[in-house]
C-alpha cells in the first residue's frame, strides 16, 4: 500500500469533499480516502500495483476538482508534513 497526499483546488464545502472521497474510493485499488476541505487536501491509501497516481488525478479532475501537487506521506506515524494547521490534519 502507498499513501499520497494530494493538494486540491475547487472544494468549497463538505459536499465537495464527499464528491472527491466517493470518486477516489470508487477506483479499484483505493483502500481509503480522507478529505479535509479546510486544508484543501486528500490523503489516499492505494495499491500501487493496481492503480497509478495519474488515475487518482484523473478521477479527481473528472469529479470537477483540480490537483495542485502530490507528495508521498511518511508512514512512520508523524505525518511527514503539515497543512494550514486549522483542522489538525497535518
Amino acid at each position: 500500500m502507498q499513501t499520497e497526499t494530494l493538494k486540491l483546488t475547487g472544494m468549497s464545502s463538505d459536499a465537495c469533499g464527499e464528491n472527491v472521497k466517493r470518486a477516489l474510493e470508487s477506483l479499484d485499488g483505493v483502500a481509503s480516502a480522507s478529505v479535509s476541505v479546510s486544508c484543501n487536501k486528500v490523503v489516499v491509501q492505494f495499491d500501487e500495483d493496481r492503480l497509478a497516481k495519474q488515475q487518482l488525478h484523473a478521477a479527481i479532475k473528472q469529479a470537477g476538482y483540480g490537483v495542485v501537487s502530490v507528495r508521498a506521506v511518511d508512514l512512520s506515524g508523524n505525518g511527514g508534513g503539515s497543512c494550514c494547521g486549522g483542522c489538525g490534519c497535518g
